[in-house]
């Protein structure tokens, strides 16, 4: 049975709606800016209670013109520019201006949203009583091969791990983290703001802070929206060193373990690997077909992931970014356990 503080969220409509303060951290999003800020003007949500800090790092697209003349036509929105150039910086710049707003959002410039996005999200905040609140990131699926089975990884537990705004869930519950944030104003007076050292991983950081403080984040499975991944190999591979890179050097900055059991699992395959290899070379050929539950592990997901789609060509392909995506994830550890000794 659903608990009483974990309920869906009611209609937040009118001028009794919280006033909402939303942050958007750009970098040259000229194709998309526009697009995002008419679905918050046309949204649910009503716009006189709203303000919406655009936070360009150095855009060299014509994001900052499309935004400037979006902000002249509609006065809910504006432009401030974020000399730091990282999201923590872009984020603590909005959080300078959160006087008489009750809400704080955090919206991704990568990810498209329904017109009850805004509603539904300060409307569950408003029920759980939680701190902090989001909802389910599915993925743009394009039509692309190679990008259909990259963005298939992002909601896959074999590469993507356990992560529940991912993966979802049957109904509303606690968790670690969320995906953007739909935070209470109070809880920054309370903890602070995001830790600017953290070019990655500065909200999984804050979050963990967050529930250490005795905070709540609360996911609802029917709040959604779509996020469009990287479409080439090399990008992909690029973000996902450099995530575990800062996650496994971030750990070693906070007061409190930022690092979960599964965060070594791509560690561990490739010292696993590297030590097959170098057995290989030593002509124990015993360890030949040691790889086989690993292989077939990566078709039995890729399978799961192309039946999902209902695409059947992505199997192999999903089954080869499996090896790469791993490895990648655990150089990236490597290299952030690296750090943490060299600048210690």
């Amino acid at each position: 049975m659903e608990s009483k503080d974990l309920r869906e969220s009611k209609t937040v409509a009118g001028t009794r709606a919280p006033r909402v303060l939303i942050a958007m951290p750009v970098l040259n999003e000229a194709p998309h800016i526009r697009r995002l800020l008419e679905g918050l003007r046309t949204g649910t949500y009503p716009v006189s209670r709203l303000r919406v800090l655009v936070l360009d790092g150095g855009s060299t697209d014509g994001t900052v013109g499309l935004v400037e003349d979006y902000g002249r036509k509609y006065d809910f929105v504006e432009l401030l520019h974020n000399p730091g150039g990282s999201k923590p910086a872009a984020l603590n710049l909005a959080l300078q201006r959160r006087k008489n707003y009750e809400v704080f959002v955090r919206l991704d410039a990568h990810a498209s949203y329904p017109s009850t996005y805004l509603e539904d999200l300060v409307g569950f905040l408003m029920d759980s009583g939680a701190d902090n609140v989001g909802g389910v990131r599915d993925t743009h699926i394009p039509s692309r091969l190679v990008g259909a089975a990259l963005a298939a990884l992002l909601n896959d537990p074999f590469a993507a791990g356990d992560a529940s705004y991912r993966l979802g869930s049957a109904e509303p519950k606690d968790v670690d983290t969320v995906f953007g944030g739909c935070y209470r104003m109070d809880v920054f007076d309370r903890i602070g703001l995001f830790d600017e050292r953290l070019l990655r991983a500065q909200d999984r950081e804050f979050n963990y802070r967050l529930r250490h403080a005795g905070g709540r984040i609360a996911m609802s499975p029917t709040i959604r929206c779509e996020y469009v991944a990287r479409s080439s190999v090399k990008e992909s591979i690029k973000w996902t060193f450099d995530g575990a890179r800062w996650l496994f050097y971030a750990d070693s900055l906070t007061d409190f373990r930022l690092l979960a059991r599964r965060n070594f699992a791509p560690l561990s395959l490739l010292l696993l690997g590297l030590t097959w290899l170098g057995l290989l070379k030593g002509r124990c050929s015993k360890l030949t077909y040691a790889p086989i539950p690993y292989v077939a592990l990566s078709l039995v997901y890729a399978k799961r992931s192309a039946d999902r789609l209902g695409r059947s060509d992505v199997l192999p392909v999903v089954a080869l970014l499996y090896p790469i995506h791993h490895v990648a994830y655990g150089a990236g550890s490597l290299l952030g356990l690296l750090d943490r000794v060299v600048r210690r």
